[in-house]
């Protein structure tokens, strides 16, 4: 069970209105956690579509972010996990959840989750994890699922399966970015 902080609040903002010090304090928080490499991170995170953090008091001490839409790279996704079928050009990718090792257990993935549930509203989304990160071996209570069977990235000798929210089994182009 997740105890909740008083003190905790999440905000969300476009890399463009972030200082360098937000920015890079954004790219610490996922490197504490050591899931990405740090070129990815720093290509990535000027870039995205919508950065969010969650914050203790002023310090941030859980991040996460949807990058813009790399259509070629996600319908690739669909297909190593065996369900290109199911892919949908609006779906929006969610990565680099990550909070701090010392703050886990306080509601920051809750918090962070909650605005960004916000923010996505009712568009399709989906996100790829390692199959041994126990931390997000269960995530239906946030409405994913996971897509197709896991697979081997060609970058990266680690299992990860692809897990989406608002996802028709076989993409239907008439609900176009809306799933009611």
């Amino acid at each position: 069970m997740t105890e909740q902080t008083p003190n905790l609040r999440s905000i969300m903002r476009r890399p463009i209105d972030c200082s360098p010090k937000l920015l890079n304090k954004f790219v610490e928080v996922v490197m504490a956690n050591g899931e990405v490499p740090l070129a990815n991170l720093k290509r990535g995170v000027p870039s995205a579509e919508m950065l969010f953090f969650t914050l203790l008091e002023n310090e941030v001490v859980a991040v996460s972010c949807i990058p813009f839409q790399n259509s070629n790279f996600h319908k690739h996704l669909f297909e190593r996990a065996g369900v290109p079928e199911m892919y949908n050009p609006h779906s929006v990718e969610v990565c680099w959840l990550s909070v701090l090792p010392e703050h886990r257990g306080i509601g920051a993935w809750s918090a962070i989750y909650g605005i960004r549930r916000k923010y996505m509203e009712d568009r399709p989304g989906h996100a790829i994890t390692r199959v041994e990160n126990e931390r997000v071996a269960d995530l239906s209570r946030y409405g994913y699922e996971q897509a197709g069977e896991p697979f081997y990235p060609a970058t990266d000798n680690d299992l990860i399966c692809l897990i989406v929210t608002n996802h028709d089994p076989v993409f239907d182009p008439v609900k176009k970015l809306r799933y009611c």
